[in-house]
């Protein structure tokens, strides 16, 4: 998670006290070891964490267990160390962490622990990390947090990329191919429903039957980073992204009717009904009878109730096998278990089906 992927604490640790009281534990790891030496990279005002999950703490192995424990990083340096009641002639790096400053709940540091960084109290550039999960209820992932000063990680992810979810929270996303290189509008809605109507650069509004995008500067004018200015043709801060178009022609008035009753003849309508009104309407044996004012007669518009429709009766599902994904089967059974499949055999399925008609 830091630069070197994590330190292991491979010498020892010390208690560091003043006016008898403990305030530190300094960790150190060795800086040059023969064949490689290293920068120290941590840094005061970091956040040292160490977490294990794979111990087992039973049986033969009570006395191990898992540890966690996230803390301050103090101060930071190298020099020589007494092994043995000697001094060492390898320079130590060491980190030491705060006892008092820690998540609650924090074990203390131990030789053979492994500390990354997670985190620091007061340099930006030294707040984020990335996490790589290739076990758990989300693996595998790629997790990506900032802005992280204290213990805790609530609100901090900005990206998660997993193949459940894909989430972003960032400020612009840039959409590259090999011809051009696109930044992505953010879609905001309804101005009208935007809070306070601040809107930020590359915002994607509807307004007044229109879609705007907004180019207000990025950078800001006078520390200010968004417009509360709706959009129009006049304002310098918005682009029409897409224009509503104009009014379609009116269409022609509809016809209607209504259903005044019903006979059971056409000479039963025509002797109770010798005219009528346009929009009349009656039933007569199941077909639909229109006064024609053009024509000054009943009009016979069809059937009310269309024919029975066609629908299924029955499925009949079978099943068979076959050496090839292409070669339909010869033989088909009732169930799957009576196909007999050994390995490399291709299950068809095959269903029937039964029409009402």
């Amino acid at each position: 998670l830091n630069i070197d992927g994590g330190v292991t604490v491979n010498g020892t640790t010390a208690t560091l006290t003043t006016d008898s009281v403990t305030y530190a534990k300094r960790c150190y790891a060795m800086k040059d070891d023969g064949t490689t030496a290293t920068m120290n990279w941590w840094r005061v005002n970091d956040q040292a964490r160490c977490q294990t999950f794979n111990i087992v703490e039973s049986g033969n192995y009570q006395s191990a267990s898992n540890k966690s424990y996230w803390r301050r990083v103090l101060e930071v340096g190298y020099e020589k160390i007494e092994i043995d009641g000697a001094l060492s002639e390898e320079m130590y790096d060491y980190v030491d962490l705060s006892i008092a400053d820690c998540m609650t709940g924090s074990d203390l540091p131990e030789e053979g622990d492994t500390i990354v960084q997670m985190g620091n109290r007061t340099d930006t550039s030294r707040q984020g990390f990335i996490v790589s999960e290739v076990a758990g209820t989300s693996a595998p992932d790629i997790q990506i947090f900032r802005n992280v000063n204290s213990y805790t990680l609530e609100g901090k992810r900005k990206i998660i990329l997993s193949p459940d979810e894909t989430h972003l929270r960032v400020n612009s996303l840039v959409i590259e191919t090999e011809y051009d290189a696109r930044r992505v509008p953010m879609e905001r809605g309804d101005w009208d429903a935007i809070p306070e109507h601040k809107c930020y650069y590359y915002d994607l509004v509807q307004y007044n039957g229109a879609t705007w995008l907004c180019i207000y500067p990025e950078s800001g004018i006078g520390g200010v980073k968004y417009t509360t200015e709706p959009p129009s043709g006049s304002s310098i801060y918005w682009q029409i992204y897409a224009q509503k178009g104009a009014d379609g022609k009116d269409g022609k008035d509809g016809k209607s009717f209504n259903i005044l009753g019903s006979y059971d003849t056409e000479e039963e309508l025509i002797e109770a009904h010798p005219t009528g009104q346009v929009g009349d309407a009656y039933i007569v044996a199941g077909y639909l009878y229109v006064w024609d004012g053009e024509n000054s007669e009943w009009h016979n518009s069809g059937q009310i109730k269309g024919d029975t429709g066609r629908g299924i009766s029955s499925v009949t599902i079978s099943y068979g096998k076959s050496n090839s994904s292409t070669t339909i089967p010869s033989t088909w059974y009732s169930s799957v278990d009576a196909v007999g499949l050994q390995a490399g055999d291709y299950l068809f399925t095959r269903m029937v089906y039964n029409y009402t008609d």
